[in-house]
């Protein structure tokens, strides 16, 4: 009788590590094969205009940070839509997104810049996670 419990208990808690292993892989092939819910791309002209493009692919994102690094021997002429906090070398945009796929930045330069001397990032807070993420422009 107690030999029959036993492998009835070892039996269960075999069956119940497997499953546990089962979810814990599949949640890291599904996580592998996941993009991030926005991308940032920027593109810069031979004229100092540098277009900034973010997309979102999820839409219980509500609000972006945009936050862009430039050469200190930058000025910054003109920009869309206007910076909400300008340094020396830093730019930030706080956006609401009101439901948008694609917002897109321009700022015109003092002259003109090469991709690698920009540096643009984009935080966002996604609805039931505690930090802001972050996603790096290619």
């Amino acid at each position: 009788m107690l030999k029959n419990d036993s492998s009835k208990t070892v039996c269960t808690i075999l069956t119940m590590l497997i499953f546990i292993f089962l979810g814990q892989g599949m949640r890291i092939a599904l996580g592998a094969q996941q993009s991030p819910p926005l991308d940032l791309e920027f593109y810069t002209s031979i004229d100092g205009t540098v277009t900034f493009l973010l997309t979102l692919k999820d839409p219980s994102i509500k609000g972006v940070i945009l936050k862009v690094r430039f050469p200190k021997g930058l000025k910054v002429l003109s920009s869309r839509p206007p910076i909400k906090s300008l340094s020396r070398n830093h730019a930030k945009w706080f956006v609401n997104v009101r439901g948008r796929r694609e917002l897109k930045f321009v700022v015109k330069f003092n002259r003109s810049v090469k991709k690698s001397e920009i540096i643009a990032e984009a935080l966002f807070k996604q609805p039931g996670t505690m930090k802001m993420q972050r996603v790096k422009a290619r």
